[in-house]
């Protein structure tokens, strides 16, 4: 089992569970500090993670030197902010992140048609040049959409414009950042969300996690 760390907002990690228990007796993590590894529902303090034992920190140590695992202690008020900010996004809040994305693209969409039509106007219009000048600024709009969520995703923002406002953030399921291909992946993976009735988007609201087919495919959560 790999226990990823949080102190303060940082993220330390991953540690295998007998580091975790090395770095306890040593001092260098604390019963603070917060815990999280796969399959786990949110963000918890270290010593509530299985089989983590505090030994000699808490007085529990053996003569043996082997560690004695304390009780689970629960999340208490101290630990709820920040265990909230790392609950998995639902189906409402990314759908606003979305719809803020949405106008954000608006905006050079919107440019890009403004210098083309000019464009048109300045050349002269018939119906190939008007074909010819709508399916441009179709694929100008369309690699926008892609270097946007690709780059932002991958990020050390790890989030678009809307996730950022919405206080959400993307991440492997492993706890950690994107990497660009992950990231393409995961927008192609948005796509054929959409494209099949929007099926892949609706699951965000079904699945335990809150993710969509484009997370399990891309192996991303939204926190």
């Amino acid at each position: 089992m790999q226990i990823h760390i949080a102190r303060n907002g940082q993220k330390l990690g991953p540690y295998s569970l007998e580091e975790v228990n090395r770095q306890l007796a040593a001092g260098t993590l604390t019963t603070a500090d917060l815990g999280w590894y796969e399959g786990a529902a949110g963000w918890m303090p270290l010593t509530s993670v299985p089989g983590v034992g505090v030994g000699s920190v808490s007085g529990g140590e053996t003569g043996g030197g082997a560690f004695v695992p304390t009780p689970p202690v629960y999340a208490t008020s101290s630990t709820n902010a920040f265990a909230q900010s790392t609950a998995y996004g639902g189906f409402w809040i990314r759908l606003l992140a979305y719809l803020i994305d949405g106008v954000i693209l608006a905006i050079p969409g919107f440019i890009v048609g403004v210098v083309l039509g000019g464009v048109m106007r300045i050349g002269g219009t018939d119906n190939g040049s008007a074909s010819a000048a709508s399916g441009l600024g179709g694929l100008i709009n369309l690699v926008l959409g892609f270097l946007y969520f690709t780059l932002l995703w991958s990020s050390a923002m790890q989030a678009s414009l809307g996730q950022k406002v919405c206080g959400l953030k993307v991440i492997t399921t492993a706890g950690g950042q994107l990497s660009y291909l992950n990231a393409v992946g995961r927008y192609f993976a948005l796509l054929l969300s959409f494209m099949i009735l929007f099926i892949g988007v609706i699951m965000v609201a079904f699945t335990e996690r809150k993710q969509g087919l484009h997370d399990m495919l891309a192996g991303t959560y939204v926190i």
